[in-house]
């Protein structure tokens, strides 16, 4: 593995070299009893355990793209930037965070190796492409909210505060980006918004993630409205507390221009009656979106995936 280290390390591989060096370390077995290193084997220097040397070597190779591809554009060479921005460079960074995933939860409790790469992986959520960027935000996930069970009993400090405030706005932002919804990354994405609402202890964040998610999904494949219907659905059903009838003498307003997910409405909201979307989406041609948007208020009921099974392709099926 050492010598597989130095070698992505060299400073004019070429990306594909390097893509297969990563897809190598990808395939390495972990297990805990990796904890210990044996005579400093896995880094220079140190007696860091393999997951954590792992960790340490893919984030350097992410910087090491990073400024090639900086001092590329810096010098002009348009050529090279297309080419490995879009192709090699996108697989590079999925092949990166992948590598980091696997990782990840071999880490020695002890060890903070995540911590100093945090600033890293939210570059990685709001410069990369969608599959990249997803893959950072499940990270990022892991590291900000944890499992989500069973973790009533844990220390809330400030910095944990802050860390699933952070967590939070860069998922939050990702919510307007159209590109999150289209491609290969798009069952991952849901999961990852799933798992983050229905982990969430904060009503008014909720509230205004189910409004930018049905705001931005509005004019989506029907297979992509389903899918945010029965998503909120299954919120709506996990946190029942959304539906309660508020009285205030103001009407909450929702802007979507604001950052910060819990500051978006004005004041505290019921969600059904906030969601003007659903009267637009109760008249939709396709008839699955007018049946879930029905039943949105946590009364879906669907074992399969509309994702897929409401899409184009499962369509023209039925009638080959």
């Amino acid at each position: 593995m050492a010598q597989v280290q130095q070698l992505a390390h060299r400073p004019h591989l070429s990306p594909r070299a390097l893509y297969n060096c990563i897809i190598f370390l990808n395939q390495l077995q972990l297990s805990n009893d990796d904890d210990n290193a044996d005579d400093g084997t896995y880094s220079k220097g140190t007696n860091a355990s393999l997951p954590t040397s792992l960790i340490n070597t893919y984030f350097h190779l992410f910087e090491m793209t990073i400024k090639k591809d900086d001092t590329a554009k810096k010098k002009g060479s348009k050529q090279q930037s297309k080419g490995d921005s879009s192709g090699i460079k996108s697989r590079l960074l999925s092949a990166l965070l992948t590598g980091v995933n696997r990782a990840h939860p071999y880490l020695p409790k002890k060890d903070a190796a995540m911590e100093e790469h945090v600033d890293a992986l939210y570059r990685i959520s709001h410069t990369a492409p969608p599959a990249a960027s997803t893959q950072a935000l499940m990270l990022l996930f892991q590291l900000a909210i944890g499992s989500g069970e069973g973790n009533e009993g844990e220390q809330v400090g400030d910095s944990s505060v802050a860390r699933k405030d952070r967590f939070y706005r860069a998922l939050y932002s990702k919510l307007s980006v159209g590109e999150m919804f289209a491609g290969r990354q798009l069952t991952l994405f849901f999961n990852l918004l799933y798992k983050a609402m229905k982990y969430d202890t904060s009503p008014e964040r909720i509230s205004a993630f189910s409004k930018r998610l049905l705001h931005t999904v509005l004019h989506q494949p029907s297979s992509i409205i389903c899918g945010a219907l029965f998503l909120l659905s299954e919120i709506v059903r996990c946190h029942p507390g959304l539906n309660t009838d508020i009285t205030s003498s103001v009407e909450a307003i929702f802007d979507p221009t604001k950052r910060e997910p819990r500051a978006a409405f004005s004041d505290k909201v019921t969600l059904s009656k906030s969601l003007w979307e659903l009267s637009l989406l109760s008249h939709h041609f396709h008839p699955s979106v007018a049946k879930f948007t029905a039943n949105s208020n946590g009364n879906i009921s669907y074992t399969g995936d509309p994702l897929k099974d409401f899409a184009l392709s499962p369509f023209l099926d039925k009638f080959a």
